[in-house]
């Protein structure tokens, strides 16, 4: 989930002509979400703006790392919040003080509606392609928005230009 996310805003953003990078910790090593050595790394080489995908919501100690860097943080994420959320300049999260109608989407589901946001009517078939695989493999209840998201992006995957997306499907 968190890799077809990270794969949907790199895709928007760089089509927007921003110039981004990308790093996902190594679950095993690092744990899950944001951890203090990555975001010192980032420091270092320079970053003035860290976007998580699909963590980051229960990040309160790494967050607060950031701010006397003047790196700003942004989140997006669907895990269940904690009482006290992160020091970032923007939390996306479809539970948190939002009247958005739909709770339940994936860190993919996240990201597309985040890259909506960024593009708007611009945005091909393949972001919905790329969250449909993100969102089957969260295992995310397939109502409402979920649903409409798989099957308008099983649809494109049969039509995708996509390399990786093509040999999957071909497997």
């Amino acid at each position: 989930d968190g890799v077809t996310g990270t794969s949907i805003l790199m895709r928007a953003l760089r089509g927007l002509g921003a110039i981004v990078d990308y790093y996902i910790p190594n679950r095993f090593y690092e744990g899950y979400g944001p951890n203090e050595d990555a975001f010192m790394q980032a420091i270092s080489d320079g970053y003035k703006l860290i976007i998580t995908v699909d963590n980051g919501i229960s990040g309160l100690l790494e967050a607060d790392i950031l701010p006397p860097y003047g790196v700003d943080l942004i989140i997006t994420d669907h895990h269940q919040p904690k009482e006290c959320h992160p020091n970032a300049f923007s939390i996306i999260h479809p539970e948190l003080d939002s009247s958005y109608p739909f709770y339940q989407l994936s860190g993919a589901g996240v990201a597309l509606k985040l890259a909506q946001a960024l593009i708007g009517d611009g945005l091909s078939e393949e972001y919905f392609a790329i969250a449909a695989l993100g969102t089957i493999g969260d295992v995310v209840p397939l109502i409402d928005e979920n649903r409409y998201i798989v099957k308008r992006g099983l649809e494109a995957i049969r039509r995708t230009e996509l390399c990786g997306l093509n040999a999957l499907m071909n497997e």
